[in-house]
């Protein structure tokens, strides 16, 4: 049992078993899409993929960013200078970019208002398959914004943070 003093922490297993459920969601993803292309069993794959696919990622997104905050919070971790993406803080795209920061991705995750998935391959609304790659879309003090999370350099740079703790 915690005392009161003690903070929730999440087991650095814990996230990694959720970095790895993020990485097969997105790269099962064309091969889903390839099984129904041989029509094999399409519409109970097109059901649950339409029902599960988008929503677990966002889950899995929302649970990593909020246990990354709290863990910064906890450890006064101010390392923070790769990138894991790209952020337009005036959701203007035709501009240059600046760095997301892992920080700074994990506010936009929490904050953002709606989530645009990228795609390899669209040929209907059922048979799409994944890039590893969201756009996120929201506005601070009024001004809209646009980020843009590359999947694989967030699951990189979470790895590495909680790779030293036995209990991030």
């Amino acid at each position: 049992m915690r005392t009161q003093d003690e903070r929730y922490r999440r087991s650095r297993e814990r996230v990694w078993a959720d970095l790895y459920r993020l990485l097969t969601m997105f790269y099962s993803s064309g091969a889903l899409r390839e099984l129904q292309d041989e029509e094999k069993a399409v519409e109970s794959i097109a059901t649950i993929r339409g029902a599960c696919e988008k929503q677990e990622i966002h889950e899995v997104l929302l649970t990593l960013a909020a246990g990354y905050r709290a863990y910064m919070d906890q450890n006064q971790d101010a390392r923070d200078t790769v990138p894991c993406g790209s952020l337009w803080p005036t959701a203007d795209t035709d501009a240059i970019p600046g760095p997301l920061l892992l920080r700074e991705a994990c506010n936009k995750i929490l904050h953002a208002e709606s989530c645009e998935f990228r795609y390899l391959a669209y040929r209907d609304v059922s048979r799409y398959s994944l890039l590893p790659r969201i756009r996120l879309h929201g506005a601070k003090d009024g001004t809209p914004w646009v980020a843009e999370l590359e999947i694989l350099h967030l699951v990189d740079r979470l790895f590495y943070k909680y790779r030293g703790d036995s209990d991030a």
